[in-house]
């Protein structure tokens, strides 16, 4: 029995001894081999949609820079536009990537959380200018595609091709690297004609509480799925020529995710939402 407990005690000292080898092996590979990266950090997406009634509507975003040593490791951030137009399968490049800016580390300021932090804005006007587009060359359902580059001090680039699933789309990281801004026609005013409301709930139970306020002239009303056996209902509402007023504003109940709507005007789909947030809808109507 002695023997077998010296023996018993052998090997677990050679099992101990080895994992130690083993974790001393993997922590010095580790050190020697693994590079310190950085990420861009998404801090606040201020507005990402362009108005092509409006040509000081903005792209705007404030980025955050993280590294091993709070910044130590930046060099720059390069800023890329190109342009694109939806085509049979996606968005074909009518525009060419060109730099816009290079952002050096000293023109970051340091946040509350001892990171380098910048904002990056500009409008419609100046990034259309740029791509050498003129009015007729955009419509909504076009984008400006915004592509940002890292730079560190040791000759690396970073960008959206470099970087883990869970840094580009973790809600913690939510490093991009790419911007995708899209172009809607957002009317300045209310556009006159009937605008069809198609609206379904997928279960067929109605919007449990869900509801459209749609207002004209200062006259409201709200539509909805009806309950509590309503898969779909369509209603018509017509802004008249001369209206002041129109504004359409979803407000959620129980089961959102149930319920849907498509906005129609003259047989094209001007808004539409799945699961809707609670809000104001805003309606993209381009000139036919």
């Amino acid at each position: 029995m002695k023997n077998i407990k010296l023996i018993v005690f052998m090997l677990l000292s050679l099992i101990v001894v080895s994992c130690e080898d083993d974790d001393a092996t993997i922590t010095q590979v580790v050190q020697n081999e693994v590079e310190r990266g950085a990420v861009l950090r998404t801090y606040n997406l201020i507005s990402s949609t362009f108005n092509a009634f409006d040509p000081t509507s903005t792209f705007d975003v404030i980025i955050q820079e993280q590294d091993i040593e709070d910044g130590g490791l930046m060099e720059s951030v390069d800023v890329f536009l190109s342009f694109q137009k939806p085509g049979a399968s996606g968005f074909d490049t009518v525009v060419s990537e060109r730099l816009l800016e290079n952002i050096p580390a000293s023109a970051f300021t340091i946040d509350e959380f001892g990171l380098p932090r910048t904002r990056i804005t500009f409008t419609l006007q100046e990034a259309t200018s740029f791509l050498g587009l003129g009015a007729g060359d955009f419509t909504g359902g076009d984008r400006v595609v915004v592509r940002l580059a890292l730079n560190l001090i040791d000759g690396r680039v970073i960008s959206f091709q470099d970087a883990a699933g869970n840094v580009l789309s973790s809600s913690f990281f939510r490093s991009p690297y790419r911007y995708f801004v899209d172009i809607a026609c957002i009317p300045l005013g209310p556009v006159p004609g009937d605008y069809i409301f198609e609206m379904v709930d997928s279960f067929g139970d109605g919007w449990n509480g869900g509801f459209l306020t749609v207002t004209v002239n200062g006259v409201s009303q709200d539509i909805s799925v009806p309950e509590p056996s309503g898969s779909t209902a369509s209603v018509t509402i017509t802004v008249p020529q001369g209206a002041t007023e129109f504004t359409i504003v979803y407000t959620g109940g129980d089961f959102d995710d149930e319920n849907s709507f498509e906005i129609i005007l003259n047989g094209v789909v001007v808004a539409s939402a799945s699961n809707p947030p609670d809000g104001e809808v805003i309606l993209s109507i381009c000139p036919t």
